[in-house]
């Protein structure tokens, strides 16, 4: 791809603010508890399914604690193909 001819979206553009403004510059500064605190967003982990949930009154977004780790959710989905 030649970057004289790449143009950023509206959406890079305002991620790209986003993260200037709460100091993140590059992925070592990246959190993703800043990220959603600036969004105004209560970020949580628990050993449920991801999911977000949204009301008049909060946004969260529920992060499975296992996501990412390959061999904590074997063991938890162990049971389930177990030969009797």
């Amino acid at each position: 791809m030649l970057l004289k001819y790449y143009y950023t979206t509206p959406l890079e553009d305002w991620v790209h603010t986003l993260y200037e403004g709460n100091g993140i510059y590059s992925t070592e500064d990246l959190d993703e508890e800043v990220v959603a605190d600036s969004l105004d967003i209560y970020l949580s982990k628990s050993e449920s399914e991801s999911h977000y949930v949204v009301t008049d009154v909060f946004n969260m977004i529920v992060v499975d604690e296992y996501c990412g780790q390959i061999e904590p959710l074997v063991r938890r989905f162990e049971p389930l193909f177990a030969v009797n």
